[in-house]
């Protein structure tokens, strides 16, 4: 029996890869927009909120390439620091850093970026000089999304595997702030 992909037309195969392709591009601008919003965080407690609001909004209007810069910002920079506290005010500044040589974090971006620059690349040349009656042009163009996929899961599977270690991160962070340990650690540096 022949699977469903087998009995496609090259054409038909080939859109099917350029959805699956852009829809992939997509979930690795979704990660590294998740990343960016909940990475760094700091306010007063009467700002804390407004600000994350504020950073989510802001990081949703972003490209694919601003983001992959903020992102190397996050994960190589300088922990985050909260708004000038007056002396009755509490302030929270919570930062994610990923321990990573700089040539290794440097290498991620730019494998990042390749991807940007082949998704541009897709989206902003090659389909709009595909001839998409000619099932050669459509084998051509579909080997080479295949290739560009096995890309895109390798870097959305490393983004993906940042983000949770992150949140858990953040979810043990949460954790021990509602236990006793941390309002004892907080008496104990009085």
């Amino acid at each position: 029996m022949k699977s469903e992909h087998s009995l496609l037309t090259p054409r038909d195969e080939v859109f099917r890869k350029i959805g699956r392709n852009v829809v992939n591009f997509q979930r690795i601008e979704m990660l590294l927009k998740h990343f960016v919003t909940t990475g760094d965080i700091s306010g007063t407690v009467d700002t804390l909120i407004q600000n994350f609001t504020k950073k989510k909004e802001s990081i949703g209007k972003r490209s694919l390439g601003q983001l992959i810069e903020a992102f190397h910002s996050i994960i190589c920079g300088e922990p985050p620091n909260c708004d000038e506290l007056k002396p009755d005010e509490v302030g929270l500044a919570l930062g994610v850093r990923i321990e990573m040589e700089a040539e290794a974090a440097n290498a991620l971006k730019e494998r990042l970026k390749a991807l940007v620059a082949e998704r541009n690349q897709l989206i902003h040349h090659d389909l709009g000089e595909v001839n998409f009656e000619s099932d050669e042009e459509c084998r051509q163009l579909s080997e080479k999304l295949d290739e560009q996929n096995l890309r895109i899961h390798s870097k959305m599977d490393r983004l993906r595997s940042l983000l949770e270690s992150a949140s858990e991160s953040q979810s043990d962070l949460v954790a021990f702030i509602q236990s006793g340990g941390f309002a004892e650690a907080m008496k104990s540096n009085d």
